[in-house]
């Protein structure tokens, strides 16, 4: 029996969420895990309660959409032939990150969470928050956070 047999991972596109993924792949390949790669996106705050028009949130979800399937394909390509990984998945979400990863472990269920963590501190971290932070104390699911 594998000891993790299902991994999500939180991917934000930098170089953090890569080094994460490219640990949760190897974990896969040698637990015989599935992945589950989950993208959160968040509509830009213009100010003043002045909406973005429907034409720019698509264009921004596109984007996203996009730059997921980018790193599935390319995580698909690396496990392809290789034992170990069960099956890759993705998801693409809208809202405060945190909370729709938060949401996505208890919707999914998997057995570990790995995800990058930018290692702000001070004013930084006060005033950005760390999304790593709320999710290990947070989430139901162990959480590997990969600096």
């Amino acid at each position: 029996m594998a000891l993790f047999d299902k991994i999500l991972v939180p991917v934000d596109f930098g170089e953090p969420s890569t080094r994460a993924l490219d640990m949760a792949v190897e974990l896969a390949k040698l637990n015989g895990a599935s992945l589950a790669l989950v993208h959160v996106w968040e509509i830009p705050s213009y100010g003043f309660g002045a909406a973005l028009p429907a034409s720019v949130l698509d264009h921004l979800e596109a984007e996203a959409r996009a730059q997921l399937a980018a790193v599935v394909a390319s995580v698909k390509e690396r496990v392809a032939g290789a034992q170990g990984v069960k099956e890759v998945k993705d998801y693409l979400e809208c809202g405060a990150p945190w909370r729709e990863i938060l949401r996505m472990i208890e919707e999914t269920k998997p057995a570990l969470v790995v995800m990058g963590t930018h290692g702000r501190r001070g004013l930084g971290h006060a005033l950005i928050g760390s999304v790593a932070e709320k999710l290990v104390r947070m989430s139901p699911a162990p959480v590997l956070t990969v600096r």
